[in-house]
């Protein structure tokens, strides 16, 4: 019976579902069906039930405006409030609603005043409205201020090759700026509105733009109507594009992509030297897409000289073929003159109109006299390769080329170098060269230094630099700088300048001394290097991740103190470097005691070498004598304990790292070697110490100083105290180029105190050496600036003069 029961209701289930697929008026049906029974239920109802099915819709028909009222909300509304959701004063949700309706009916019709009145009404109440950004669909427009958007429109629309300039002297128009009368020439446009927008958006895809907020931005100058009769009209151009149009072909940025191999204004096709379109094969198969080359009836006009010279529009009636032709014979020519005017474009605005990633990026070859660039003896170095077809030669070689920027120019203008597609091998010359630019900044002369333009030329020139240098080695500071000879052909033609001016000549004797003082290796060694460790430092330095640092070095426009991200850079550069050589080049060589080996080793003064183990031991024996023989606190003095052997046996670790946590302005503190206790499976951090800090730590107790510190070089030493006590606790330098400028300093200082030059060296080690250490000081020097380096020396009696700051004087009145 079930079964039965079972097979009936699927039959009857069947046919309902039949019935509602085929009939198209069964949903009104089964209303009115549903409406009949409800009807007929409700003359037998109750009141009491009346009245609980009454509630029941109400409460059903309340949901549904509610969900639809969310809904609306959470797709147009574009106000939020902050203020959090509080009880509703309204009992029932309908009175409300009434209440909302009666303010709504008394609200402008306009959406705008809406929005003006409603956030009005809200500050009085003392709601506060957020306004809500509505998330990019792409992720990649550009979201632009409205002052930035305009600031884009204007320079777009003020294009030669947007608007055409009026040339009459009174073509000027009036405008109000700023609350001032300004005198602007007036610009007519070339095109429809909606053509620019278009074209704009084409050069721009990432910046989002109505054509409303488009025709808003618009300048005053920029006119649509009224265009002058002598406005210029190509007739070339304008015959071209009305042939197109009788061939019902639109004009616009398109055609070009159709009709050319490569639209690009940097392309060939648009210089008459492709095979492919420059004779109009794809302009003839777009033509035929169209389907007007069959010989059908069509009409078309062209621009005609009449016999009184004046131009007039000439209407012609005839076949296809004949406008097809000669919009085929014409094609070359019209390409070549809109090609001309497109980079006479590019040219005065110093943009790039190529699309690369919806960006536009400005070259450096493109800032020429327009933007306000001169030929002077100041700022920054650009190499510039000659072209091919040049008189001066055939091959590519690099010229240094010197510009400023004129008082009119920004400092964001200022170029930078460009050091892209150059090889390796020319990052030495680089180098060279600017020093050579900021040695002849400093003399204020531009011929004075010679242009390197070749390697060659560039080793030439430094033996020549490198000749005469002469030090005397059992003296002081102050004698090592009167030993100093420097070469004939940099100061010389300054001294002949200083009859007019003495002061000239001073500056560039004293920056001269300082620059190869600082350049030049020194005539005793404290320790060995091995050559193969030489090799490994000039093979990295040469690499080309570190030719950013050119453009640092280069930049004398930069404060003494750098910028956040130069010295950021320059920290990340110099980490770089002492962690790609990693520590097989930083150990210590061994002593050779006696004769010297020429082949790899530096011959060291065993009386210095034993002078250096009295003062080390002594150090030992202090600190032993303070705190015990075996401290509790750390190991501190067994740092000093392998700087003792390594003297004694030759054998030496790795360089340990600073201590700057107990670094201060008046030297190192008593608990110096002190150290906490490491943790488990981590190394001791706290004192390490370099073996520069310990002989300062020495000469600060004793008072004075061995004998082989001054033979060593004092103003390394000090150097190196400065860079020390400007680092903070956390690491971070103030007012230095890096923040760990130690890794780069100490390899500067363990070459350049060692004796790199050999008697019987084939190769010009020693000249590279030499080369490495002119790198190496303009890393740590030209950031920073003149004047750290004029007070250090000062400080170890190089006397050279600075000027002493002004003094400044209260004059606040005493109090009687």
């Amino acid at each position: 019976m079930d079964a039965e029961k079972r097979a009936k209701n699927n039959a009857k289930q069947k046919r309902y579902y039949e019935k509602k697929l085929n009939d198209p008026n069964f949903k009104e049906k089964e209303r009115l069906r549903q409406k009949k029974i409800r009807n007929a239920k409700s003359k037998i109802m109750t009141k009491k039930e009346k009245r609980k099915q009454m509630e029941a819709a109400r409460e059903r028909q309340r949901k549904c405006r509610a969900s639809k009222k969310t809904k609306d909300v959470m797709q147009c509304s574009s106000l939020n409030s902050t203020v959090a959701q509080e009880a509703s004063p309204y009992r029932v949700p309908q009175t409300l609603g009434k209440a909302v309706k009666k303010s709504w009916n008394a609200l402008p019709c306009s959406p705008r005043k809406q929005k003006v009145v409603v956030s009005n009404l809200a500050k009085k109440v003392g709601l506060k409205l957020q306004q809500e950004k509505e998330p990019s669909s792409s992720g990649q427009d550009i979201e632009k201020s409205d002052n930035e958007l305009a600031e884009l429109v204007v320079e777009f629309l003020c294009r030669t090759d947007i608007v055409y300039t009026a040339p009459g002297m009174h073509d000027e128009i009036t405008i109000w700026e700023d609350g001032e009368k300004k005198r602007v020439r007036k610009l007519y446009l070339t095109m429809y509105m909606k053509e620019a927008h278009a074209l704009f958006k084409d050069e721009h895809p990432n910046v989002k733009i109505g054509f409303s907020k488009f025709c808003s931005s618009r300048p005053k100058n920029v006119l649509l109507k009224d265009t002058p009769r002598d406005q210029c009209k190509c007739k070339s151009h304008e015959n071209f594009i009305l042939q197109l149009k009788g061939l019902n072909i639109d004009y616009n940025n398109d055609f070009w992509k159709e009709v050319l191999c490569n639209a690009d204004y940097e392309s060939q096709c648009w210089e008459t030297k492709c095979v492919k379109c420059n004779d109009g094969k794809l302009l003839l198969s777009f033509i035929d897409k169209k389907g007007l080359n069959k010989p059908l009836s069509v009409q078309w006009h062209q621009w005609v000289k009449s016999e009184s010279t004046c131009y007039f529009k000439e209407t012609n009636d005839g076949c296809a073929a004949e406008p097809t032709d000669n919009v085929i014979e014409t094609f070359p020519a019209f390409k070549e003159h809109k090609g001309g005017k497109s980079h006479q474009q590019q040219r005065a605005t110093g943009k790039d109109t190529t699309k690369e990633g919806g960006k536009e990026e400005k070259t450096g070859n493109q800032k020429g006299k327009g933007s306000g660039f001169k030929k002077t003896a100041k700022n920054i170095v650009k190499f510039v390769r000659k072209d091919k077809d040049s008189k001066e030669g055939s091959k590519e070689e690099d010229q240094a080329v010197v510009y400023t920027t004129g008082k009119d120019s920004s400092s964001e203008d200022k170029e930078k170098a460009s050091t892209s597609g150059e090889a390796d091998q020319e990052f030495p010359r680089r180098f060279i060269n600017s020093l050579g630019e900021g040695l002849t900044r400093e003399n204020k002369a531009m011929n004075d230094f010679p242009r390197l333009e070749t390697l060659g030329a560039l080793n030439a020139r430094f033996d020549e630099l490198s000749q005469g240098l002469g030090f005397n080695t059992t003296c002081n500071i102050p004698t090592l700088f009167e030993g100093i000879t420097v070469p004939p052909g940099i100061v010389v033609q300054m001294q002949d300048r200083a009859k007019r001016k003495e002061e000239r000549a001073s500056i560039a004797s004293s920056w001269a001394s300082k620059y190869l003082m600082m350049a030049a290796p020194r005539k005793v060694a404290l320790w060995s290097v091995n050559s193969f460790f030489i090799e490994r430092c000039m093979a990295e330095i040469c690499n080309a991740r570190y030719t950013q640092l050119v453009t640092l070095c280069q930049n004398s426009t930069a404060s003494e103190s750098g910028t956040a991200a130069q010295i950021r850079l320059y920290g990340n550069l110099s980490r770089q470097f002492r962690q790609n050589l990693g520590d097989a080049v930083f150990p210590i060589g061994e002593f050779t005691p006696g004769e010297q080996n020429v082949q790899a080793r530096v011959n060291i003064n065993t009386a210095l070498a034993a002078r250096m183990l009295d003062m080390l031991t002594a150090m030992v024996a202090k600190r032993n004598a303070r705190l015990g023989a075996v401290p509790q606190q750390g190991n501190g003095c067994m740092h000093y304990e392998s700087y003792v052997d390594y003297l004694i046996d030759g054998d030496m670790p790795t360089m340990l790292p600073v201590n700057r946590r107990n670094m201060t302005g008046e030297g190192i503190k008593e608990d110096t070697f002190e150290e906490e206790a490491p943790r488990a499976g981590q190394p001791a951090k706290n004192g390490r110490l370099l073996l520069t800090t310990a002989l300062l730590e020495y000469v600060r107790r004793q008072g004075n100083e061995p004998e082989g510190i001054r033979d060593r070089t004092e103003a390394d030493i000090v150097l190196a105290l400065r860079e020390y006590d400007a680092i903070d606790q956390a690491g971070n330098a103030r007012s230095q180029q890096a923040a760990n400028i130690d890794i780069v300093f100490n390899f500067f200082l363990f070459c350049r105190a060692s004796n790199i030059w050999r008697q019987n060296d084939v190769n010009g080690s020693w000249r590279r050496m030499k080369r490495l250490n002119i790198m190496l000081y303009a890393l740590g020097q030209k950031m920073q600036g003149q004047q750290k380096i004029t007070d250090l020396i000062n400080q170890t009696g190089g006397g050279i003069e600075r000027e002493k700051p002004r003094r400044t004087y209260n004059l606040r009145p005493r109090r009687r």
